[in-house]
């Protein structure tokens, strides 16, 4: 119980303990003892206590581990109505949940909506819908008899929990999964609207139940005041279907659908069946759901011109009042006990459903059936073969699971394609299918042996009797020496069968052809951000208008495979970050570009081509900055080694394995730390990881290749800055962020990276804000970023150190590239600046290197480079075996002077 408590609080729906049995005792503060009954909090404090600290959940669980689980409504963004059926044992009345659910549409005029249901452990069903916007809703005692609410205050016990004493359990049904918002539907206006009444309406229902022992007609007055609450009723149904129809338009339809309804609902408006103030406000709200890409004053300029249309024709609705007064003339029923099917109907007496609707479907249906058990009826006629479970897995879970022939299995886990956790529900999910073979015998048991007509039986008999045997389906399948066989044993014979292990084990690995997919299939789109409460979406500028972004729902359709550890609140802050940032970085230029580098941290872009190298000598915030954006972008931050960046002096094969790179599929940060001294960057990885082109050849242990594509960043944190090449390709592309500030050891606080997470939604703000600058203008560069890069440059250019001190451009002067190279040999000994390998340059790369720097060298007696002159001699830098002098250097040499011979090799003569 505590493992599925925490998931609710993983979810961000805070949880507390509540009493899983009856007449459970405690003494109170004075001594005394009090009574409690189940459902009862455990804590002082009840719902006040409830939370997500996973902690003070395993503590509660541990000390009662078959608690239930109580749920805050309101708080987690739902409200829900709690249908109770019951019989009355002074009077025989029963309500059932059909009875129920129809007394509550009744009252509100429009269809209840399908959405994530629970069954509890009376047979009762709670149904879960959104806090509407605005006024959250309460709870409320407005609605028919025996249907509650829990909003706003109220608290619900949630699944699986269970009843100590009677093993009655809460259980979801298959009404959508709770972990998907998607799942949770909107409530109807109308409900709304009954909810947020300051008096309730009483349905006629109610009405029709008081006056049943009155068979005569109603007064003319009451009848035709009903007639005005059916006209009423049937402009909210008509003002939710065209706010649903809204909602679901697609690109290209959002504007004509919108005017269209409008239109239509300010027709009704016209002709009295809607207040015009809150139909015009819930058209608005449906627009606002799904705006395209228009802003405000564009949706509400289109909902004017279909308003103002619909305004001026007001809708005949004579019609819908002649068939309200028909209705209400017929006699009321009584409320009576469900009477039993007739002969030869296919009703089974459970409650019946409609396309779009809710139905409860607790126990099942028979044939007519939809859900559950038309996929259990399904299921049963299937194969009794190992192909034959395959498919019965993946009617049942396969839209759950993907396999990826480069990584392995996913599972949609509600939020994203979960990698991590995805063999363990695979392998639930196939255990579920086996065992539920046994729920499909059941079924076809339960319906029961067709049977042959009588032979004396009239045609009405046998038409009324075949009507009957279609919702048969069991059958005798063998009789062998008196002992009957029915099709329902074969299915549960092979149900135990199936529980074998290797037919568990078998059905991943066929599953894998019929649910392949690609790596590029996944993480694919840069401008989508999954966090906890949905997707954000973000939008490049566009003719007339700017960048932009918006919060959807978690969709598995966009194959995200990573979840930010944030939820997304418009309306947050975070005081003590910007505090940190501002001490720590008081320019406001370099503040206004780590909040850009943040923001282009979480977009899988790659195209502004940076690196970002924070330097500093420690206490001055780098390392929280990067922690605290790491944490908050979760799945997509990965801390690398820093091995990945440096060059070990050794080719990657394209045969190798490269799980360091391959881990960076689909991640948006990637960071490091701390280069050893005197280490240097891989020029060749890091132009690959900072392009906007694929990286072919990846691939993890044991796996075959894939192409990463490059959706990240990448920051190295460092006190001591490698090495770097000093062509403009690689230079071009890595940048020096300055950490100057050092924190006095008496102002550092121990305790701000902890701190930092309260202010996460902050946080993720300030990094929207940054996204959307880049996406609009790209990134910015201050001055500080840009003389810390070109000091880096000039320190790694090594060549450019050397004709800096020791040549000099001479017009018509000449130099041999024997002596040129002599003299950076013993140069580049005595300046410590050795390659890895221990050795000066060679002769060829040293004239490389010279010619990419524009001088020019050509071929007379032996090769000559024109136009310079050396200021130094060898054995200035070197003695006569080579190594590096500790004298002070001389004075530079004129350049008019002879030119040193080329057998002066100080010690350097045979070539390198």
């Amino acid at each position: 119980m505590c493992s599925a408590a925490l998931q609710f609080a993983r979810r961000g729906w805070a949880v507390f303990p509540c009493r899983e049995r009856d007449f459970t005792t405690e003494p109170n503060s004075v001594g005394k003892t009090r009574t409690f009954k189940a459902k009862a909090p455990y804590t002082g404090q009840g719902l006040k206590d409830a939370t997500t600290d996973e902690a003070r959940i395993v503590a509660w669980w541990r000390d009662h581990p078959d608690a239930l689980i109580g749920l805050p409504t309101g708080v987690n963004g739902c409200f829900v109505l709690d249908f109770d059926p019951r019989e009355d044992t002074a009077t025989g009345e029963i309500w059932t949940l059909e009875t129920l659910k129809a007394d509550l549409e009744e009252q509100m005029g429009c269809a209840l909506p399908r959405s994530v249901t629970a069954v509890t452990q009376s047979d009762g069903v709670h149904v879960y819908f959104r806090q509407p916007a605005g006024e959250p809703i309460r709870n409320r005692g407005n609605l028919p008899a025996h249907v509650d609410v829990r909003g706003l205050g109220g608290y619900v016990i949630a699944p699986p929990s269970i009843m100590t004493e009677t093993g009655a359990r809460y259980r979801w049904l298959d009404r959508g999964d709770w972990r998907d918002d998607a799942a949770i539907a909107d409530a109807p206006a109308a409900l709304i609207e009954i909810l947020r009444s300051p008096k309730a309406k009483k349905p006629a229902s109610v009405v029709a139940a008081a006056d049943a022992a009155d068979r005569s007609a109603p007064p003319p007055a009451k009848r035709e005041a009903d007639v005005d609450e059916d006209i009423r009723k049937y402009g909210m149904r008509a003002l939710d279907g065209e706010c649903r129809e809204i909602r679901q338009a697609a690109s290209g339809k959002r504007n004509d659908q919108l005017n269209v309804s409008a239109l239509k609902i300010a027709s009704l408006v016209a002709a009295g069946a809607l207040d015009e103030r809150f139909a015009r406000s819930t058209i608005e709200a449906a627009a606002r759901d799904n705006p395209g890409d228009d802003d405000e004053a564009q949706l509400l300029a289109t909902v004017n011109s279909g308003w103002t249309a619909g305004m001026n024709s007001p809708r005949d609705l004579a019609e819908i009042a002649a068939a309200s007064r028909s209705r209400r003339e017929r006699p009321p029923r009584a409320a009576s006990r469900p009477s039993p099917p007739a002969p030869g109907s296919t009703d089974d007496g459970q409650p019946s459903s409609h396309e779009g609707g809710l139905r409860f479907d607790i126990g099942r249906k028979g044939p007519g059936g939809d859900g559950a058990d038309a996929l259990m009826r399904t299921c049963a006629f299937l194969p009794h073969t190992d192909l034959g479970n395959l498919e019965r897995f993946l009617k049942r879970h396969g839209r759950d699971f993907l396999f990826v022939e480069q990584w392995g299995w996913l599972a949609w886990d509600g939020r994203r394609w979960n990698r991590d956790m995805a063999i363990s529900l695979l392998g639930r999910a196939v255990q579920d299918t086996m065992r539920t073979i046994q729920e499909e015998a059941d079924l076809i048991r339960e319906s029961g042996v067709k049977e042959d007509p009588m032979p004396l039986w009239d045609a009405e008999q046998v038409r009324a009797h075949e009507a009957q045997q279609r919702s048969r389906f069991d059958r005798i399948v063998s009789n062998k020496r008196g002992v009957i066989t029915l099709f329902s044993d074969t299915i549960a014979k092979w149900g135990r069968t199936s529980e074998g292990a290797g037919h568990i084990a078998c059905i991943a690995k066929m599953a894998e052809a019929r649910l392949s997919s690609r790596p590029d299939d996944f993480d694919a789109d840069p401008l989508l951000l999954n966090i906890e409460n949905g997707t954000l979406q973000f939008r490049r500028p566009g003719e007339g208008y700017g960048a932009g972004v918006r919060l959807c729902p978690s969709n598995r359709d966009h194959r995200i495979t990573k979840i930010a550890n944030v939820s997304y609140d418009a309306d947050a802050r975070s005081p003590l970050y910007d505090a940190f940032l501002e001490q720590v970085q008081p320019d406001p230029e370099m503040r206004d570009f780590l909040d850009c580098w943040a923001g282009y941290n979480a977009l899988g872009l790659a195209d502004a081509q940076k690196m970002a190298l924070f330097y500093g000598q420690g206490s001055n915030g780098k390392g929280v900055w990067i922690n605290t954006h790491a944490g908050i972008l979760g799945d997509y931050a990965w801390a690398a080694g820093i091995e990945t960046f440096i060059d070990q002096g050794k080719y990657r094969k394209g045969s190798d394995a490269s799980p360091d790179l391959a881990a960076l599929a689909g991640r948006r940060m990637v960071y490091a730390n701390e280069p050893e001294d005197g280490s240097k960057f891989s020029d060749g990885l890091i132009k690959a990881m900072t392009s906007d082109e694929p990286i072919g050849g990846v691939r993890e242990l044991m796996k075959p290749p894939f192409q990463l594509l490059v959706t990240f960043t990448n920051t190295v944190s460092a006190n001591n800055m490698p090495k770097i090449g000093t062509d403009h390709g690689i230079q071009r592309r890595v940048q020096v962020i300055p950490w100057a500030v050092i924190i006095p050891d008496a102002q550092q606080d121990i305790q701000l990276k902890a701190k930092l997470q309260a202010e996460r939604s902050g946080i993720l703000n300030r990094m929207i804000r940054g996204a959307i600058a880049y996406l609009g203008s790209g990134l910015p560069t201050p001055e500080a970023v840009r003389a810390a890069t070109r000091e880096y440059q000039e320190e790694n250019d090594i060549l450019g150190q050397f004709l800096t001190l020791c040549i000099e451009r001479a017009q018509g002067q000449t130099m041999g590239a024997t002596p040129l190279h002599q003299l950076f040999a013993a140069w580049q000994t005595w300046a410590q600046l050795l390659a890895g390998t221990g050795k000066p340059w060679s002769a060829k790369y040293l004239n490389a290197q010279m010619q990419r720097k524009g001088f020019k060298i050509r071929k007379s007696s032996s090769m000559v480079w024109d136009d310079i002159a050396g200021r130094y001699d060898p054995h200035d830098f070197v003695d006569s075996d080579g190594k590096a002098v500790t004298r002070d250097l001389p004075p530079p040499r004129d350049p008019s002077s002879p030119a040193p011979s080329d057998n002066d090799g100080g010690g350097f003569d045979e070539p390198l």
